[in-house]
Order: structure tokens, then sequence, then C-alpha cells
């Protein structure tokens, strides 16, 4: 799925991006989607990030949540969109309802 280019950029912008403190939505969004399409070496790294951005969950309820998402059906060339559309939704409801 990713050449050793593609992942080092695509790691070296997230960590740049966290670093300037550009953390937004969008930011999260783009975490949560490598984790779900992400080999071991990936899902590692963004829960790292997730880490370092404050997130505690020592039971792992947040992996199991994304885990649980039946996004092996999506299919095509959207399904990273549509996936993005997963997270997103997800986020804004568990965000607002704090």
């Amino acid at each position: 799925m990713w050449d050793n280019f593609n992942l080092t950029y695509m790691i070296e912008k997230c960590v740049c991006l966290f670093y300037l403190q550009c953390t937004s939505m969008g930011f999260y969004v783009e975490l949560m989607c490598q984790f779900i399409d992400g080999d071991q070496d990936l899902r590692s790294f963004v829960m790292d990030m997730f880490n370092k951005c404050g997130l505690v969950d020592r039971h792992h309820f947040f992996t199991k949540e994304l885990d649980s998402w039946d996004t092996w059906a999506l299919e095509g060339a959207d399904r990273k969109s549509k996936i993005a559309t997963l997270c997103h939704s997800w986020l804004e409801k568990y965000v607002y309802q704090i």
C-alpha cells in the first residue's frame, strides 16, 4: 500500500503539523484514516501521535472502536474519502458530546 518514500513523507508531514500545533479536526481525521488502513508500524506511529496530542486510552477503547468499523466493505477510488467521512462524523459526535 505504501512505498517507503510516501510513508516517510506522510509520517514527517504529521510530525511537522503536530510540532507547528496545526492539530485541527482534519489532522485527527487523517490520523484515524491512516490507523484504519495502516500496517502495524503505521498504526503504532498514529497511536504515538494521538498520545502526544493528549489521548489517554489505557484500555485501548479508541483502537477497538476504529477496528470495529466495517471499512473493508468500502471499495473503489473513493474509499479513503468514505473512511474520512466516517471518522469526521464519529469525531463530531464525540467531541461535541463532551
